[in-house]
């Protein structure tokens, strides 16, 4: 079986480091925004038991969808995906231990994150360039969030052959950067 593609995927050195990030157990309560074609959900689902809740949430009625078919046919599991602005979600009353965001603005909604991800929870960002970053650091951490660590991930492959076993002069070498914040208690101050 073939996945369906539509958006690009997230890389699986990223995904396996962000699902890692976001500290995902058994248990958790994930919620992934820009759900893609559904690779890194599939990671995110295998990291959780049957007492874990996932949420996704998506703007494209197309992501939604391929995402959906691509789980139920790896998985054969149905999942809720909300088709809606992610920065509109308000939590509906409920508390989540991550977010995973493969937005372009995570940072707009920061104020409204702190809401529903709890006090130790986790932030996990995937953003291509700098100035994404820059911001989401800044507003995160103007928002009650403490941001761990900023950073990507190369990776290169080696071409084996007896006597010439070299790094291959191909690839890809930057997709995006990833930061990871967690949601401090109310009052703490952030120590540098």
């Amino acid at each position: 079986h073939h996945a369906k593609r539509g958006p690009q995927i997230v890389d699986p050195k990223d995904a396996a480091v962000m699902t890692m990030y976001a500290n995902i157990k058994g248990n958790s309560r994930i919620i992934e925004s820009g759900t893609g074609s559904g690779f890194l959900t599939y990671m995110i689902l295998n990291m959780l038991s049957e007492n874990g809740k996932y949420l996704g949430i998506d703007q494209s009625r197309e992501s939604i969808n391929i995402t959906k078919e691509n789980v139920r046919t790896a998985l054969n599991r149905d999942i809720e995906i909300l088709e809606m602005n992610f920065h509109e979600f308000d939590g509906r009353g409920e508390i989540f231990d991550a977010a995973i965001l493969d937005l372009p603005d995570p940072w707009q909604s920061a104020n409204n994150q702190k809401k529903y991800i709890k006090p130790g929870g986790r932030i996990v960002t995937y953003l291509p360039n700098y100035d994404q970053v820059e911001k989401a650091v800044s507003a995160y951490e103007n928002n009650g969030f403490m941001h761990i660590e900023t950073f990507e991930i190369i990776k290169r492959e080696i071409i084996v052959r007896e006597g010439a076993t070299r790094p291959s002069s191909t690839g890809i070498m930057h997709t995006a950067f990833l930061s990871c914040f967690v949601r401090l208690e109310g009052s703490e101050t952030l120590l540098r």
